[in-house]
């Protein structure tokens, strides 16, 4: 009995594989689609005029100086979060595997450091930065660019 649920088991899965004349499709990178990586801030009580002045001010103007892609920032009127900054990811997820910086984001630190006076006074700034978020939550994401053609 078991030599035979076995062998009609095997069966199943021999028809459910290519055959010799089937071929299967070679990998295919999606090439609708746009890459996200979406960070939602809460600042601490009295600190978001702070938070919004280092991003404006300082981050989004390095950004444009080292010529990387530009996140879209957004400053919600409704729901539990102070800040929402959407980065996009031109290489998709991969641009994700540095452990550090991504090489764009060295670039914008660099810039960062020459307008603020070093890589010290970098850091610091950075660390205030994170000093003023009380919680914070980060999605991945895709947009579909042919929707709607």
């Amino acid at each position: 009995m078991r030599f035979f649920a076995l062998s009609i088991l095997a069966a199943g899965l021999a028809l459910s594989m290519p055959g010799s004349a089937q071929t299967i499709d070679a990998p295919k990178m999606r090439e609708d689609a746009r890459y996200l990586d979406v960070t939602m801030w809460k600042f601490i009580p009295n600190s978001t005029a702070r938070a919004k002045d280092i991003w404006h001010n300082i981050y989004l103007p390095a950004m444009r100086e080292a010529g990387i892609p530009l996140p879209t920032v957004l400053h919600p009127d409704t729901g539990e979060w102070d800040m929402v900054i959407i980065f996009p990811l031109p290489g998709g997820y991969s641009d994700l595997h540095y452990t550090n910086f991504s090489p764009s984001d060295a670039k914008w630190w660099a810039v960062v450091g020459r307008k603020v006076g070093g890589a010290a006074k970098a850091e610091a700034l950075g660390e205030e930065m994170e000093r003023l978020i009380a919680r914070k939550d980060r999605y991945l994401a895709h947009e579909h660019l042919d929707v709607g053609k």
